[in-house]
């Protein structure tokens, strides 16, 4: 129960954290570009000070947290396995996707027809318009919210469950939160599958940089392949 009761403290504050952002994003006023550049950088800012805080409450210290390079004996394989999970995430997302097409079609239908005005759509398609400032804007607009995630829901979540429960119950719990709090339930199987090999791969290097890598790959691929893994 302590658990369960440190976690939702966790993400309450989390999302109240987000709130600042939030508000810039719904500033019209403001130019949409420099609205996803003082978004991105506000979320950063805020996530860093939701993990100092919360690791300092919880006892945790950095290198707890996984914030070090991978293991010099095993940085290539580790490197080749994250980059080999982004990709194999890809082919599961694009099977995912046929299933739900075959098996809801109405759900796939209103979903691949829906226009969202939200700041990762956006912030995707600045990217896809073949322009070099707008790959730059989507590549480390991605590596920030990867790093701030992977930082939160394994570095963080993961870590404290683990500490607290067993091992099983951190892979499952830390990824089911991760599934939950992306708020897209038609994805949230995709994600949580996502979430449980990302949890993998940090525990397998005992580095946050391999799931990053990993969780990059991924964000980066569906953003741009994204129309080819819904045709």
């Amino acid at each position: 129960m302590r658990t369960l009761k440190s976690i939702g403290k966790i993400l309450l504050f989390s999302t109240l954290a987000q709130v600042p952002a939030t508000a810039v994003w719904f500033t019209q006023s403001i130019p949409e570009k420099i609205r996803l550049v003082l978004v991105t950088v506000l979320s950063a800012v805020f996530f860093l000070g939701i993990v100092e805080n919360f690791r300092k409450t919880l006892g945790l210290t950095y290198q707890d947290l996984g914030v070090r390079p991978p293991a010099v004996g095993t940085a290539k394989r580790d490197t080749f396995y994250a980059l080999a999970v982004g990709a194999v995430g890809l082919i599961w997302f694009a099977i995912y996707v046929r299933v739900m097409k075959f098996a809801l079609p109405a759900l796939y239908i209103k979903l691949a027809t829906t226009k969202s005005t939200g700041y990762i759509s956006s912030l995707i398609d600045w990217g896809r318009t073949q322009s070099l400032t707008g790959f730059i804007a989507l590549s480390l607009g991605m590596l920030i919210i990867v790093a701030g995630e992977e930082l939160f829901y394994r570095g963080l979540i993961f870590n404290y469950i683990r500490r607290e429960e067993t091992e099983t119950k951190a892979l499952l719990w830390s990824s089911g939160v991760f599934a939950l709090v992306h708020l897209n339930p038609a994805n949230m199987p995709a994600t949580f599958v996502m979430g449980l090999l990302f949890a993998w791969l940090y525990k397998k290097s005992n580095s946050l940089i391999i799931p990053i890598i990993a969780h990059f790959t991924y964000n980066l691929g569906i953003a741009i392949f994204g129309p080819l893994l819904h045709s």
